[in-house]
């Protein structure tokens, strides 16, 4: 892997601890595109800014307006002039994925952002809120992942036409200025829980892992990931029980066909409250000979994985996170 540059733009972040800098892959927690079910009163502008250090968002709810806010920071040196009106931050959606490909949402915008004045080093909102009113998904999907892009005179930032994952990979981790919200909260009450996810595969058989992370989640509950599909080679369907409350992982290995893409099953089944539990899917996949993006950053996935109980040949698979999916359970 190469050594790490900082960027010199206006950028927005993959998670809180993302610094600007890359080449790096996709984190899925993006908090400076802040979706809210109500309109924030006051002074937003100093409320984004302030608050900079935390993941402001809320689930968007299907059916109701929602209200989205966004804020980037500048990593130039010098300052940087808005009014410009080819620069915006713009936002898109489709649904619950790990793998955002681009030709699912590219024609899916749903705010554009004018960008103000920034000096160098300075955090600032961009624009005012963004209205949207979401209609239901396609069964049997729950959820909606935004798509946050910056786009400057410098830095045009265009979006591949393409579902192909080498492509997208070397679009993406060189590209502070691109991120991805996939959060879901949800309530920590004992039962049971279900989560439909997109599982998408690009052009070409390949290996494909799908692995569970579970946080703090009670001893004695059941994660379950699990396929309709017969098309996976084996078949997905795995169940396990959490003995370590601290970390555990869930992981299935798979061969999906070219252009797969049913929807994945993720079930939460615990009889105790799920204090703070948090639950990571990952989707990873195993480069081939002739996408040399994906090589140069294809790791060994016992080595990604070092605490999850994995095969020998599982372990020795070299391969990509392309995606992810968090799930956050809070207090109802």
């Amino acid at each position: 892997m190469s050594d790490k540059e900082m960027y010199d733009d206006l950028y927005i972040r993959d998670e809180l601890a993302d610094d600007g800098s890359y080449p790096n892959g996709l984190g899925g927690g993006c908090p400076d595109m802040v979706p809210r079910q109500v309109a924030w009163p006051g002074d937003v502008r100093k409320l984004l800014i302030d608050k900079y250090g935390e993941d402001l968002g809320q689930n968007v709810v299907i059916g109701k307006d929602n209200f989205l806010y966004g804020r980037v920071k500048n990593l130039h040196k010098t300052e940087w002039r808005g009014g410009d009106p080819e620069s915006s931050l713009n936002v898109y959606f489709m649904e619950i994925s790990t793998y955002l490909h681009p030709e699912i949402w590219m024609n899916n915008r749903i705010a554009s952002f004018p960008l103000p004045s920034i000096g160098p080093g300075r955090i600032e909102a961009a624009g005012s809120s963004s209205r949207w009113s979401p209609g239901a998904l396609k069964p049997p999907y729950q959820h909606y992942c935004l798509v946050g892009q910056v786009v400057t005179r410098q830095h045009k930032n265009e979006i591949p036409k393409t579902s192909d994952f080498e492509e997208f990979w070397r679009w993406v981790r060189g590209n502070p200025a691109i991120a991805l919200h996939n959060l879901t909260l949800e309530p920590n009450d004992p039962g049971k829980k279900e989560w439909h996810l997109r599982l998408v595969n690009d052009g070409k058989a390949r290996r494909h892992i799908i692995d569970v992370k579970c946080e703090r989640c009670p001893v004695g509950s059941v994660v379950t990931i699990a396929c309709d599909s017969k098309e996976p080679k084996p078949p997905i369907n795995l169940s396990q029980v959490i003995h370590d409350p601290r970390l555990q992982h869930v992981t299935m290995v798979s061969v999906l066909p070219a252009k797969f893409d049913e929807p994945l099953k993720i079930t939460f089944e615990s009889k105790a409250p799920a204090h703070d539990a948090l639950l990571t899917i990952s989707q990873y996949v195993a480069p081939k000979e002739n996408e040399p993006s994906l090589l140069a950053d294809a790791a060994p996935l016992g080595t990604l994985l070092a605490d999850a109980s994995l095969t020998a040949e599982a372990a020795e698979t070299s391969v990509v996170n392309v995606g992810r999916y968090n799930i956050r359970m809070m207090p109802a």
